[in-house]
C-alpha cells in the first residue's frame, strides 16, 4: 500500500509539473503571438502618465522591495575580493575619486544614492535591459534620493524620487509621472566596462561593498541564464532581429533617434577609433573588445582647430591595450582619458563633451526610440 501510494504521489506531480510547463508553454507561445499586456489598473489613481499605461508592468518585488543603496559603502580594490578581473562595474571619476559599483551588487539593489564630490547622485543600474545611468539628485533646489518603484516600462525600470513620489523612465530619461512630470535628470557620465580595466584606468578606486546591510547572494547572478539566453521575462513594445537581444552596445541618443555601436566595430586585439556623423554632430567613439569599453564623445575645437584624434604612445598603450586611462592624443600633445579629461598636455584639465551615451542590451532601443541604427550597418 505504502509502495503504490508513492507511486501515485510521483505520478500527480509529475501531472502538475506538466500541466504548469504545458500552460507556461502555451501563454509564452500566446504573448508572442498577441501581445497582451494587461498592464496596472490601478496606475490611473496616481495621476498623469506620460507613457502608455498598457505598457507598465508590475515586476513582482513591489515599491522598494528591491532596495536601494542609501548608505553605500566602498572598499580598496585589495578589499574588494568577491570581484573576479572579468567582472562588470560602472563607475565614474573626476580629478577627485574614482567610484566603481559592480554589477554583482547593483543586480540586487539597482539603485546606490551616493555622493561624487560634493554632488548627490544616483547611479541606477537595470538588470533587465542592463542600462546604467547616473542622475544628479538636486531637484528643485533640493536634493532627494531615489527608490526602486517596482513598476517596468518596455522591462526597463522606473525609479521614483522620494521628496515628491514622482516616477522616472530610466530610458526616456524623463519623469513620467507626479509633480515633476516633464523632467529630465542632469545627467552623470558613467563608464562600464571589466574590473580589471577599471583598475588599470584608475588603480585607485574606490569600490562598492558587499557589505549593504542587506542580506543577499551577492556571488549569485538572480536571473538565471537571463544574461545569454534570447529570452525575455517581460514583453516589450517593439523587437528587432538584428542583433541578438542581450548583445552589449553602446547607444548614443539624439532625440528620438539612437546609434548603436557593437564591439564587433573595433579590431579584435586592438582599440580603435570611430569617426561618425550623429544627427548633423560629429562625434569621437574609442572601444576596445580586449579591454571591455566603448565611450563616445562630440568633436572638439581648440584655437579654432578641430581636434584629431589617435591612440596615445607606446608607453600608455602596449600590446594592443591601453596602460594608464589615457586612451587618445591629439595633434597638441593633449592626453585624454576615458572621461574625456585632458590629464596632461598644454590643455591639461579641458574636458571633452561626453555624448548621451549609454551602454546595455541591444533589445530595448527600438521600444524607446523612433529610429534606430547599427554603425555600419544602414
Amino acid at each position: 500500500m505504502e509502495y503504490c501510494s508513492l507511486i501515485q504521489l510521483k505520478t500527480t506531480m509529475m501531472n502538475n509539473f506538466l500541466t504548469l510547463f504545458i500552460a507556461a508553454f502555451v501563454f509564452i507561445s500566446c504573448a508572442k503571438e498577441k501581445d497582451p499586456i494587461i498592464g496596472n489598473p490601478g496606475l490611473a489613481a496616481q495621476g498623469e502618465w506620460s507613457i502608455p499605461l498598457n505598457r507598465i508592468l508590475d515586476g513582482g518585488p513591489g515599491k522598494d522591495g528591491i532596495p536601494a543603496l542609501d548608505e553605500p559603502i566602498f572598499v580598496s580594490p585589495q578589499e574588494a575580493t568577491y570581484l573576479d578581473d572579468d567582472e562588470l562595474v560602472i563607475g565614474h571619476s573626476s580629478a577627485q575619486e574614482s567610484k566603481a559599483y559592480s554589477h554583482l551588487v547593483m543586480n540586487w539593489h539597482e539603485i546606490a544614492n551616493d555622493w561624487f564630490g560634493q554632488e548627490p547622485v544616483a547611479v541606477i543600474y537595470c538588470p533587465l535591459t542592463g542600462t546604467a545611468t547616473g542622475w544628479h539628485r538636486k531637484l528643485n533646489n533640493q536634493v532627494t534620493t531615489f527608490g526602486v518603484s517596482g513598476l517596468l516600462y518596455n522591462a526597463n525600470v522606473i525609479p521614483y524620487d522620494r521628496n515628491t513620489d514622482s516616477n522616472w523612465s530610466q530610458l526616456t530619461l524623463e519623469c513620467v509621472n507626479g509633480e515633476l512630470i516633464g523632467t529630465r535628470p542632469e545627467m552623470v557620465n558613467l563608464l562600464e566596462t571589466s574590473w580589471s580595466t577599471w583598475k588599470t584606468f584608475f588603480p585607485d578606486t574606490e569600490v562598492l561593498s558587499t557589505e549593504t546591510g542587506f542580506d543577499r547572494s551577492y556571488g549569485v547572478y538572480p536571473y538565471g541564464s537571463y544574461r545569454t539566453s534570447e529570452g525575455l521575462i517581460f514583453q516589450v513594445k517593439d523587437s528587432d532581429d538584428r542583433l541578438h537581444p542581450k548583445e552589449r552596445v553602446h547607444s548614443i541618443i539624439s532625440g528620438d533617434y539612437v546609434k548603436a555601436y557593437r564591439f564587433s566595430n573595433f579590431p579584435e586585439t586592438a582599440a580603435g577609433i570611430i569617426l561618425d556623423n550623429v544627427e548633423g554632430q560629429n562625434v569621437v567613439v574609442i572601444g576596445s573588445q580586449t579591454q571591455n569599453f566603448i565611450v563616445s564623445f562630440f568633436e572638439k575645437q581648440i584655437n579654432d582647430e578641430v581636434l584629431t584624434f589617435s591612440l596615445p604612445s607606446d608607453d600608455l598603450y602596449t600590446n594592443g591595450n591601453f596602460t594608464s586611462s589615457v586612451i587618445l592624443t591629439d595633434q597638441f600633445g593633449n592626453n585624454w582619458n576615458a572621461f574625456g579629461y585632458a590629464v596632461t598636455g598644454p590643455n591639461e584639465g579641458d574636458q571633452l563633451t561626453p555624448t548621451m551615451g549609454i551602454m546595455g542590451y541591444w533589445f530595448p532601443w527600438t521600444s524607446f526610440y523612433t529610429t534606430v541604427d547599427i554603425y555600419g550597418e544602414q
